[in-house]
């Protein structure tokens, strides 16, 4: 089965169930309460999210580059569609649900791998449906 990822809510601790198993959570408890009890873990910690942040932004920015030159949207519709996304997703909970409810900070690498590709995935779907039917609505208009 696929691995699920979270916020274990009893302990308030990332989890994993699935391919990895339940022993799993324990590590992964182990290991954020090691990086909680070290500054110098912690601000390491923050480097790996700015990067792997970074890393996705650019990554869908190719994509997205890439599917608006072919639909011949300009900067305009792309910046509209972030806007549509950033709308959507600033209303989403913050319970520890993946991608958008969980602190990046207090994961694993693995766990934070897997947590950037759901989000990497929903935005640049999203942002693409969007190009695609305002593109298409905007033609019609005409």
């Amino acid at each position: 089965g696929e691995a699920v990822v979270g916020i274990e809510p009893s302990a308030g601790v990332p989890y994993s169930k699935g391919p990895l198993g339940e022993s799993h959570m324990m590590k992964v408890a182990t290991i954020s309460a090691v990086l909680l009890a070290s500054g110098a873990a912690h601000s390491a910690e923050a480097e790996s999210v700015q990067k792997a942040q970074a890393e996705m932004i650019g990554r869908q920015s190719r994509e997205i580059t890439s599917f608006a030159e072919k639909l011949n949207a300009g900067d305009d519709l792309v910046d509209y569609c972030r806007s549509e996304l950033d709308l959507r997703t600033v209303s989403y909970p913050r319970n520890g649900s993946p991608p958008f409810g969980v602190d990046y900070n207090h994961m694993t690498p693995d766990l934070l791998r897997v947590t950037i590709r759901l989000r990497e995935h929903y935005e640049t779907t999203f942002i693409k449906l969007c190009l695609a039917n305002a593109v298409k609505v905007l033609r019609e208009a005409k």
